[in-house]
């Protein structure tokens, strides 16, 4: 059998298995020989020369008896179990088939996962720091405001005629104002 005949009958058997080259090809990538769909259609075409390895692997994955197929032996009728084999091989490759798309679903969803936490973590830490620097411009203004009524206190003090503050008076009320800002109450 020559490279023709051998892709003829790679053609015929993929497409009784209704298979793609695509899927033929990672079945073979999987099994541990990378291969590219040109590369099976280059065996189908009769172009690409198969290793005898290469050539087990292929013939499993589609079903195919490789001494049937490359030996030469014709005329051989099939029997139920024999049938039943290649059904089962074509069924298990469309479950593998089915698996590995599943794999590949579940790794996207894994990583879109990865990154959702990523940001969900960037918002947590931007948060803290937006409340800190909140915290720290509150107790900001609430000095600015004791230092402005502390500065009103001294400006009535220094008018005198009875607009001013005795000192005890002007100790209490700063005293009051500074509380309040230690409380939080002047924010």
């Amino acid at each position: 059998m020559d490279n023709e005949e051998l892709g003829r009958e790679v053609r015929r058997a993929r497409t009784a298995a209704r298979l793609t080259q695509t899927q033929v090809a990672g079945f073979m990538t999987r099994g541990g020989y990378k291969m590219h769909q040109t590369q099976i259609a280059g065996i189908e075409s009769g172009a690409k020369v198969l290793t005898i390895w290469e050539a087990n692997a292929l013939f499993a994955i589609l079903g195919l008896d490789i001494a049937e197929t490359i030996g030469g032996v014709s005329g051989h009728a099939q029997t139920d179990e024999e049938r039943a084999v290649r059904r089962a091989r074509v069924e298990l490759v469309e479950a593998e088939t089915a698996c590995f798309r599943l794999e590949q679903a579940a790794d996207v969803a894994a990583a879109a996962a990865h990154g959702a936490r990523a940001r969900v973590k960037d918002g947590q830490r931007k948060l803290r720091e937006a409340e800190s620097a909140l915290r720290r411009s509150q107790r900001t203004a609430a000095l600015d405001r004791a230092e402005s009524v502390a500065a009103l206190l001294e400006v009535a003090g220094a008018t005198g005629g009875g607009g001013g503050l005795d000192a005890d008076t002007e100790k209490e009320l700063l005293a009051r104002v500074q509380e309040r800002n230690a409380k939080g109450e002047l924010t």
